[in-house]
């Protein structure tokens, strides 16, 4: 997975959400429409604690990104998810290259 990768259209994310049972009404305010950000990078940063083992760090992921159209709540799902480069709960493994 590239970082130049194109980002998925609403069209291909909500055939994936369908696929996947992933409902669609905001947790904030019930609305079931959003505007599809795209394929973002994002990171998230987490403060050094003193003794963490392991120690904590700044990690970076790629995740496609969208905003609910009422109340503008941002929810992310996990690009590699998304594009099947991680299979599902119980689904067998994907060998090398398919």
């Amino acid at each position: 997975m590239s970082d130049s990768a194109p980002a998925w259209t609403t069209v291909n994310l909500d055939e994936f959400f369908a696929a996947r049972g992933v409902k669609a009404a905001c947790p904030l305010c019930g609305n079931e429409s959003w505007y599809n950000l795209g394929r973002l990078k994002g990171e998230t940063w987490a403060q050094d604690y003193p003794g963490a083992n392991p120690p904590v760090r700044m990690h970076r992921f790629l995740a496609y990104a969208l905003s609910c159209t009422n109340c503008g709540f941002i929810r992310s799902h996990f690009a590699q998810t998304v594009e099947g480069l991680l299979a599902p709960p119980g689904a067998p493994e994907r060998a090398e290259g398919e």
